[in-house]
């Protein structure tokens, strides 16, 4: 490919071509391009010099083209169109933008995805592309505009911009909290926990959570554990027993009562820790990638 890019003459002999071609005279191409009559007129000479082959027929008064000139006029006459199409379309404040964000699935999927239908109505002139990440650790996920992660900012040689911190407390489906009557921690004896396994990355399981509660962990049984977060709250709306609820993820579970929150007791996690939008450090950064962020911002809590 990039041995024949090089047999292609240059841009703006072309581009004299095509005019010359179009207006079937170096005079009014002259004027269109705002050059000379004799500079077109050399260009072109030129050109049929590098290319082998007469491009115009010059009669008294009047030019027409070859066979030669109308098979390269069929072609530049097509790719200067194109060119000039897809400038217009960069150029255009209409223009559909396309920005990625990264997050992990659950964030995605329980924190993004609801809100997505606002995005739509506020920014149509942007395509928003999720991408999901199960990284914590790493800065901005490579092909992505945005990320959203979890930490305590000490992302290095990233712009981050803190997001949200929530609350952590237990939920579970309405017709269990009907059945056991829950209303006090010492009920959680009455009830199967439902986890996340160990590997899951910073997640705060149910013995963590009761320490900071000051409440007694005897009794209390683990029935079930997932290291999928949408399917652990699947899980509890099933009934299937009781789960760590962090806000931002149940905030919509609970508003449709697919689950309930029955005690009073909160964790509140403390900042630096919380959720950050990450960005590559930039001066000039595009504006719809900036729209992008500032609505995610608007968006939380």
């Amino acid at each position: 490919m990039i041995s024949r890019l090089k047999q292609i003459p240059s841009p703006n002999s072309l581009i004299m071509f095509e005019a010359s071609a179009r207006h079937l005279s170096f005079t009014r191409a002259a004027v269109e391009l705002n050059l000379s009559q004799a500079a077109i007129s050399k260009q072109i000479a030129n050109l049929e010099q590098r290319l082998g082959h007469l491009l115009f027929v010059r009669q008294h008064r009047s030019l027409r083209l070859s066979s030669e000139g109308k098979l390269l006029y069929q072609a530049v006459a097509s790719g200067l169109g194109q060119i000039a199409d897809a400038v217009e379309q960069l150029n255009s404040p209409s223009a559909i933008k396309t920005v990625t964000v990264a997050a992990t699935t659950a964030f995605a999927q329980m924190w993004l995805l609801p809100k997505l239908g606002r995005f739509i109505q506020q920014h149509p002139n942007i395509d928003l592309r999720i991408l999901t990440s199960e990284n914590h650790l790493g800065g901005v996920d490579e092909d992505a505009d945005i990320a959203i992660k979890y930490g305590d900012n000490t992302w290095s040689k990233t712009e981050s911009t803190y997001l949200l911190s929530g609350d952590i407390y237990p939920v579970c489906s309405p017709a269990m909290a009907e059945q056991h009557q829950l209303s006090h921690l010492s009920q959680l004896t009455q009830v199967p926990l439902i986890d996340l396994d160990d590997n899951q990355w910073r997640w705060v399981k149910w013995q963590d959570w009761l320490i900071d509660q000051h409440s007694p962990l005897k009794g209390l049984r683990t029935s079930i554990e997932f290291n999928n977060i949408p399917m652990l709250y699947s899980a509890a709306e099933a009934g299937q027993g009781m789960a760590l609820g962090w806000s931002e993820f149940v905030e919509d579970l609970i508003s449709t009562k697919r689950l309930v929150a029955p005690f009073n007791e909160r964790l509140r996690i403390p900042k630096p820790w919380g959720y950050y939008i990450l960005m590559e450090p930039s001066d000039q950064r595009s504006e719809h990638i900036n729209q992008v962020k500032q609505w995610i911002l608007k968006e939380a809590p």
